[in-house]
Formats: structure tokens, C-alpha cells, sequence
């Protein structure tokens, strides 16, 4: 799936990016160093350990499975041990949060919302973020900042313990991202950055956000807006081509990805293609088209992306070579 994430990319305009993003949702997000670390910081403040088990969909990336893990058990099947549940709304589109919010309640778990691939997807006119115990967020998934997530929680007790931040970790942060940026532009070999990302998806334990991630988000709320409405628009392009094939919601959708349902043998093939003539990576995954984690529905999908780098001209070409394909 990171073929469909925003490359990095620095413009130091968003240092007000937090404040904006207050305006529009209505409280203020936690920034974090990651997504995962906000995770794990969340359920040990929720007071979990490794003996209680956390229920999570099929799809989490070993990165935050091992994040998890260090402070709960993450397993596919409830039982008697189960504290929590992980509900992640799989490229923006949300869960049936009611059906799933009820049987945490009757069974006393502690709902995790997971929003990293959305900020801005409301249900009932709420936005998805109020929902569940706790939220994170990954930012990183949305804007072209390289790491940074962010936390929510409507416990201000809890707020107040989770964003107390040292010094070594504020340091810590700038050196990670740094070295992070190494990385990515291969100062270490191509052997050596298939091993330090390995490692560094495995280390949450960083909290603050670093600088450079923050320098990196947008710095106007009309370009937060004006990325809103990009990404709807293109949701909306994809129902009219694709009408069912793609997750069709009452919801106001701010989409991560367009997931497009199909044959998988032309999923392939049409995946195939635009890597060979266009240079566009659209990854070839399962969605969950029921949208319930505990009774899900999962379908091979086209994933079309749907950051800046990404627009509606995709969408009709997608369209036109499936339907070729289909001839």
C-alpha cells in the first residue's frame, strides 16, 4: 500500500497546520511521532497490559502489529481476555461504527478508532474522529510530511498525561526524522534501507513529532479545504464510472483511496499495465466491502489514490482500460 502514500516533501509553510485543522473539527488533535506511537501511548494510558487482548481486522502491517503488541495481544478472535477493539476504517471509508459500538459496549471493550486514513470523513454529520474511546491518526497517509500521526480523546484527563513530552524526546524526534530522511534518499545502500525500515517500523516509542514532519503539513486552511474537496471530488468521479464496484456510503466520505471491485485476474492485469505505461503504481488488495470488521465482507480491489499527486484523469483511465480489457 505505500506505493499510494504522498512522498515527502519539504515547503516549511505549516507550522499553523494544527491550529487550522482545530478550526474544522473542533478540538485539538495530540500531534504524535507516528501513528503507532500515538497508538501505543493511548492503550497503555487506557491502562492495558500483554495480558489482555486486542481484537484487529486482517490487514494492520506488521509495523503496527508490533506496536500493539507491546502493551496488548492482538488476536482476529474474541474471548474472555479481550479489553479492546481496533477498528480501522480501511481507506477512509468508515466501519458501521453503531453495529460495532454496540457490541463493545455489552462486552465492556475499550474501542480504538483507528482514523489513519482519514481526518475529515463525517457519519451523521459527526466526524469520524469523535467516535470510539480514543482516536489516532496518521498524517503522514494525507499530507506529504514523511511521519507524524496524532491522538484524540475526550478523556482530558488523559490528554494532559499524554502530552507531556521531555526534552530527549523532543530531541530524539529531530534526530529520528533526520535519519529518517537519510533513508529515503538512500545514503545507506539499498541493503542497508531494506533493514533500517524494517527496524524503525518496529520502534514507537518516540512521542513527539518531529519539525520537519510539522514544517512539511499544509500551512493555509484553504489548502486543508481545497484538499478536501479534491479528494471528494474524485470519489465522486469514481461512483459515476464505476457505480457499485466501488463503496457507495450515506456517509460524507473523505477518502485515503478509491477501492474498485472487479474480476481479480483484471485487477491484475490493469495493475500490471499502468505500472508498465503510465508509472502509477494502483496496488491490487482486499477490502472489506461489508464495512464490519466483525462480519466482514473482503474483495479484491484496484486501490486508486487519491492524495495531491492524484486526480480525476486517473480515474476515467482506469475506466477505459477495464473496460478494453473487458472487450
Amino acid at each position: 500500500m505505500i506505493d499510494i502514500y504522498p512522498e515527502y516533501s519539504s515547503n516549511s509553510i505549516g507550522d499553523s497546520f494544527f491550529e487550522h485543522l482545530s478550526q474544522i473539527i473542533g478540538h485539538s488533535l495530540l500531534p504524535f511521532f507516528t501513528c503507532r506511537s500515538a497508538m501505543l501511548a493511548g492503550l497503555t494510558a487506557f491502562g492495558l497490559g500483554r495480558m489482555d487482548e486486542i481484537l484487529v481486522p486482517p490487514y494492520l502491517s506488521h509495523c503496527v502489529l508490533s506496536a500493539i503488541s507491546r502493551t496488548s495481544f492482538p488476536t482476529m478472535t474474541p474471548s474472555e481476555r479481550t479489553r479492546a477493539v481496533l477498528v480501522f476504517h480501511q481507506f477512509g471509508f468508515p466501519q458501521k461504527i453503531d453495529v460495532i459500538e454496540s457490541v463493545a459496549h455489552d462486552r465492556n471493550w475499550i474501542i480504538l478508532n483507528d482514523c489513519a486514513n482519514t481526518l475529515f470523513t463525517k457519519v451523521d454529520g459527526k466526524y469520524l474522529i469523535d467516535w470510539g474511546d480514543f482516536t489516532v491518526v496518521s498524517l503522514s497517509k494525507l499530507y506529504n510530511c514523511g511521519l507524524g500521526g496524532g491522538l484524540w480523546t475526550k478523556r482530558k484527563e488523559l490528554l494532559l498525561i499524554l502530552s507531556e513530552r521531555n526534552q530527549f524526546d523532543r530531541e530524539m524526534a529531530q534526530e529520528l526524522f533526520d535519519f529518517y530522511l537519510r533513508i529515503q534518499e538512500g545514503s545507506f545502500g539499498a541493503k542497508n534501507q531494506l533493514k533500517i525500515d524494517m527496524l524503525y517500523g518496529c520502534l514507537p516509542e518516540v512521542r513527539s513529532i518531529g519539525d520537519m514532519a510539522i514544517k512539511s503539513l499544509p500551512g493555509s486552511l484553504q489548502e486543508i479545504k481545497q484538499d478536501i474537496e479534491r479528494r471528494k471530488k474524485i470519489y465522486s468521479t469514481a461512483i459515476s464510472v464505476f457505480g457499485e464496484n466501488v463503496p457507495i456510503c450515506d456517509e460524507d466520505v473523505v477518502p485515503f483511496a478509491i477501492p474498485v471491485a472487479g474480476k481479480p485476474d483484471m485487477l491484475e492485469k490493469v495493475s500490471s499495465i499502468f505500472k508498465k505505461d503510465y508509472g502509477i503504481n494502483l496496488p491490487v488488495l482486499h477490502f472489506d466491502f461489508e464495512r464490519n470488521m466483525l462480519h466482514p465482507d473482503y474483495r479484491k480491489a484496484l486501490i486508486i489514490g487519491c492524495h495531491k499527486d492524484w486526480n480525476e484523469t486517473i480515474v476515467y483511465q482506469v475506466h477505459d482500460v477495464m473496460s478494453h480489457g473487458n472487450e
